[in-house]
């Protein structure tokens, strides 16, 4: 990074950064290690200083050519494929359970398998920004303008569920979510305009967003099958005259069962804000805000048969001809829009310059939208109201610095991400808990033990529960196309993502040393423990899909040359090589918990980074 003075007036500044690193889940199919980093990024910015006015452009610019984050496989269906259902019973009719059971159980930690044709995932990205200020009599006028230019491909969900690398299979996967491309164009302003009039600081402002996005993928089901011959799967050539034929099945499911679908999405959103602080005194505050929200969404929805063919069965809403039971076209269009009116007030009071404590009420708002599966399911916007007391203190002489914050949220129509299989399709959908509860508290403690030794702690408590919560799962039979829609109540149940009983933990400490050699150098180095709970990849805690917590140490020294320019950094992660699940796609249906719905029958684990070392040199010129 560099600035470069241009005149009295004029300035510049350029920044370059290049980063590289190694995957270390490595593909048991291409040899490659996966999950990659290898990006470049460049900013540019010039800026004009005036007596009352102000600017400055900046042009960023960002890309990446990397390998999927690749997972390693757990096996949920039955051992014997006879017993499986869904999807799992398809793999068995057409002669490819065993070998894709085989094929899961052999990954693992720092193993994975993936034959997707393009493990690429790249991004490219290009931003705008103006940034204005004008000072007038009454106050200050900023205006702030951006332009964004995003395009990205992902070129497969790095699970390999089911990826075949035998002599009968030798491609095989059950059902690949891949050839994701997607391109945003993105404009937003802002005007606002602030100022002070005696105890009283304001704001005024108003905001506009406007995204266009477009996407396609592709969800092959059975990508690469070819009939076994009869010596190898009689199974597959099995016909009971009007009952079942194999053949037809699989071959059936693997042609109207593979889609392609592409996605359009318009967001618009408007919103103009005020907020006001008055000081009633040197020692207490009162800050008062309110924020009008209009938001519009439209969403049209495209599908057809991998390949182009016309797709009977795409029942997008409405799209259904109730006479003949075939869709009447390839895509249906949907809008709607929301709006809300949302506030909030803090009171802040200072007994002295050591301790202040405050108590705050906000109402959030999240807009609702669409979700991109088949039924192009609407979800509501998330409401809550937030009530939150704390205290911010410095104690001993100004050694320790102690903070403290109990919150509570009470949710309506809380925005859950949900996994599942829609029409034979993986989607993460967005679902709506009517009501539910959070509540948490946070400490902050940073003490100067002596002269040279410094501690730092944090701790977090989370504990949350649905109190109304009815959701409405689609199970699919993949050897009929048919759909059900089942209602479960899932009330009452802890609180998704969170440890056990709707409760979750999560601890820092650390401890920095400062010392000066004889020679000027000065080293401060620095090692610190991180604590996480378990968590689940489940609302209903299925067994098996519970990630299981883990702590993590890390390390670094940095050493300041004399010369006061030099910095020579060691650093560490995960100094213990702890493996741990970062985060969970569970597929694997809800039967382990005496449900219904088998899903895939797999699940995909993506492990956090294993032990690192580095060293870093820096100048300042």
């Amino acid at each position: 990074m560099v600035n470069v003075p241009l005149s009295d007036r004029f300035s510049s500044r350029f920044a370059v950064m290049s980063k590289e690193t190694n995957g270390f889940m490595k593909n048991q199919i291409t040899g490659n290690y996966q999950g990659n980093e290898d990006s470049q990024s460049i900013r540019a910015s010039l800026q004009y200083s005036g007596d009352a006015y102000n600017a400055r452009f900046t042009y960023d610019h960002f890309e990446s050519d990397e390998l999927a984050t690749l997972s390693s496989c757990r096996f949920i269906n039955p051992e014997n494929g006879a017993l499986a259902t869904g999807f799992g019973a398809v793999a068995y009719l057409a002669g490819t359970y065993d070998t894709m059971r085989k094929n899961c159980n052999e990954t693992s930690y720092g193993l994975g398998r993936d034959n997707n044709p393009n493990q690429q995932v790249t991004s490219d990205t290009d931003s705008f920004t103006l940034t204005q200020t004008l000072d007038l009599e009454i106050g200050t006028l900023t205006i702030i303008s951006n332009h964004r230019e995003i395009e990205n491909y992902n070129g497969t969900w790095g699970w390999g569920m089911g990826s075949g690398n035998s002599p009968t299979t030798s491609t095989t996967n059950l059902l690949d979510v891949i050839n994701n491309p997607s391109e945003n164009d993105i404009d937003s302003h802002e005007i606002r305009l602030t100022g002070d009039t005696g105890n009283l600081s304001w704001t005024l402002g108003a905001y506009m967003f406007e995204e266009d996005s477009f996407g396609e993928i592709d969800v092959p089901v059975l990508r690469g099958y070819t009939p076994p011959s009869a010596a190898d799967w009689p199974m597959y050539y099995l016909v009971i005259p009007g009952v079942l034929n194999v053949a037809q099945t699989v071959m059936g499911t693997q042609m109207f069962g593979s889609r392609y679908q592409s996605n359009d999405v318009t967001n618009s959103n408007e919103a103009f804000y005020a907020e006001g602080t008055y000081a009633f005194n040197d020692q207490t505050d009162l800050t008062i805000g309110m924020r009008r929200t209009e938001d519009e969404r439209e969403y049209l929805r495209r599908q057809t048969l991998i390949g182009g063919g016309f797709d009977p069965g795409y029942a997008c809403p409405g799209n259904i001809d109730p006479a003949t039971g075939v869709a009447i076209s390839d895509s249906c269009y949907q809008e709607i829009d929301y709006s809300e009116t949302t506030s909030r007030a803090i009171l802040s009071h200072a007994y002295n310059e050591d301790f202040l404590v405050y108590a705050s009420y906000s109402k959030g708002y999240s807009s609702g939208g669409f979700n991109q599966d088949v039924r192009m399911k609407p979800f509501l916007p998330e409401v809550s109201d937030n009530y939150e007391v704390g205290f911010k203190s410095t104690l001993r002489d100004g050694t320790v610095r102690l903070n403290a914050t109990y919150f509570s949220t009470i949710y309506e129509n809380q925005q859950i991400t949900v996994g599942r299989i829609i029409d034979g399709q993986p989607t993460a959908d967005i679902v709506n808990a009517n009501e539910a509860d959070l509540s948490g508290l946070e400490f902050e403690l940073v003490a100067q033990l002596t002269d040279n030794l410094a501690l730092t702690m944090t701790y977090g408590l989370l504990d949350g529960e649905y109190n109304d919560f009815n959701v409405v799962d689609t199970l699919y039979d993949p050897a009929t196309f048919v759909s059900t829609d089942v209602l479960r109540d899932l009330s009452a149940t802890p609180f998704g993502g969170s440890g056990d009983n709707g409760k979750s933990n999560t601890f820092d400490i650390g401890l920095i040393h400062d010392q000066t050699l004889s020679n000027g150098t000065s080293v401060t180095s620095q090692v610190s423990l991180n604590k996480q709970d378990n968590v689940w990849g489940t609302l209903e805690h299925v067994p098996g899909s519970n990630a299981p917590g883990y702590s993590l140490v890390d390390g670094r020294i940095a050493m300041r040359l004399p010369d006061g320019v030099t910095t020579i950094t060691l650093w560490g992660t995960n100094l213990t090589d702890k493996r741990y699940i970062s985060s969970m796609l569970w597929q694997g249906g809800d039967t382990p918990a005496g449900g219904v719905d088998p899903s895939l029958g797999f699940t995909a684990d993506y492990w956090g980074q294993p032990r690192r070392f580095g060293i870093e040199w820096r100048r300042d010129f």
